[in-house]
């Protein structure tokens, strides 16, 4: 037994509002348009999938979220969401612009999807922001390194990045990090 929340605005909004009223009943439907973060954690947190049928998507955070919540996502084979979703294993990509059918059977296969809990928590997990202060520390320590020991001639750090002209004002030894307003896992 089906049921659909639907988050979000945009111009689409009320075409798929009437649309998912006419095939699942009003009943079965709620709508709360656009909401605040603590709002959406909490509506993510109950569902079995999330669905992000978007057309572009430079970065998708909402499926990092849901993932860091441990859901599986339906999303679009489009821009930054094959960053985030392992398709057939933390969720499903389709075309954005596949037909009804095939979106329909990419959220059977999602919610059949093995041990999505743990993989889809451990795939958010490469984008935590001690993975990235990580790698940031590395590529600092490596040009440190390069200039201690006398080879300023580098460009690139180990790793074959571009190297930075000097290292940043952030603390190596004592990792000093930005404080957050929260994080997806709150």
């Amino acid at each position: 037994d089906a049921s659909l929340i639907l988050i979000g605005d945009g111009p689409e909004y009320p075409r798929i509002l009437s649309r998912a009223h006419d095939i699942l009943g009003a009943s079965r439907v709620t709508a709360y348009g656009t909401l605040g973060s603590a709002e959406i954690a909490a509506h993510i947190g109950d569902a079995d999938v999330v669905m992000i049928p978007s057309l572009y998507e430079s970065f998708s955070l909402a499926a990092l979220e849901a993932q860091a919540c441990g859901i599986t996502v339906v999303g679009t084979l489009r821009g930054g969401m094959k960053e985030v979703v392992q398709d057939g294993v933390t969720g499903i990509l389709v075309d954005p612009n596949a037909p009804a059918q095939m979106w329909a059977d990419a959220l059977h296969k999602a919610i059949c999807l093995p041990n999505i809990r743990s993989l889809a928590r451990q795939a958010a997990e490469r984008f935590s922001e001690d993975r990235a202060l990580d790698g940031y520390e590395s590529i600092y320590q490596s040009k440190v390194t390069c200039e201690r020991a006398g080879d300023t001639s580098t460009n690139t750090t180990s790793k074959g990045r571009r190297a930075m002209g000097r290292p940043s004002a952030v603390s190596i030894e004592t990792r000093q990090r930005p404080s957050t307003l929260g994080t997806m896992a709150e």
